[in-house]
């Protein structure tokens, strides 16, 4: 069963043109990197496998369906989508923040439940901030807010999880454990998670699958046994890679 695809995908904007007939299937219970320099389209990919973006060609398949014919609503509930930066400012609490997460799943016109709090509330565990939900999010470190944002998807429980460049701001000990988690999230819950990662070391320890985007416009996708190889990764890069 594949749960996300992408099928013959020409990815950029109407002056430039990034990639083109980039095919992807995620599984349930699969852990995909994405790898490239910066500029090959990897951010560009997951607005376009998130809906925030059209393909210039190709299409994307959520559950068989393609991805404009799922209704918002749906989509949400199905896809969760970390960006590199928030869209605005939020002005209230570390808890308040972390129950929009669960804005898909509420009945119409009905606030955030008990078992809605619950949730938020354990997503905060799972990230490490317990303890501190009354804060107002715009206090917090910039490694607390990038948890923070984890603990948004979290509590809105996607079935995908497409995640940009999730490791940024975090320290050392919290990169180990986001990994953790989202390897776990895919191996015990059957998530299918996708996430842009600059090292291919991390990849390496996490995930099972990856996708390459050269320069030259190819991609490359398969287990990351065979991709993150060092011949590989020199040719992705351009440039020696040293303990990789």
């Amino acid at each position: 069963m594949t749960r996300l695809a992408a099928e013959k995908l020409t990815l950029g904007f109407p002056e430039r043109v990034l990639r083109r007939d980039l095919d992807l299937a995620v599984r349930p219970g699969e852990c995909w990197a994405v790898l490239g320099n910066n500029g090959s389209g990897k951010t560009t990919l997951l607005h376009v496998l998130g809906g925030l973006q059209p393909a210039l060609a190709g299409r994307v398949l959520l559950d068989g369906i393609e991805l404009p014919r799922v209704p918002h609503a749906a989509r949400a509930r199905k896809i969760g989508l970390l960006l590199q930066e928030e869209a605005a400012a939020f002005w209230g609490t570390l808890l308040e923040y972390v129950l929009l997460g669960r804005y898909p799943h509420r009945r119409w016109m009905l606030g955030a439940g008990a078992a809605d709090e619950a949730l938020a509330r354990a997503a905060l565990e799972r990230v490490d901030l317990t303890g501190r939900e009354a804060r107002m999010l715009s206090t917090l470190s910039g490694g607390e807010r990038q948890r923070a944002r984890l603990a948004l998807i979290l509590a809105q429980d996607p079935d995908v999880y497409l995640l940009d460049e999730p490791l940024q701001h975090l320290d050392l000990r919290h990169q180990l454990e986001t990994l953790a988690l989202l390897r776990n999230l895919a191996q015990q819950h059957g998530k299918a998670v996708v996430m842009v990662l600059h090292e291919p070391a991390r990849a390496r320890r996490v995930c099972d699958r990856a996708l390459l985007l050269f320069e030259d416009g190819r991609s490359q996708s398969g287990p990351v046994g065979e991709l993150l190889a060092h011949d590989l990764l020199e040719r992705l890069y351009g440039c020696p890679v040293e303990g990789a």
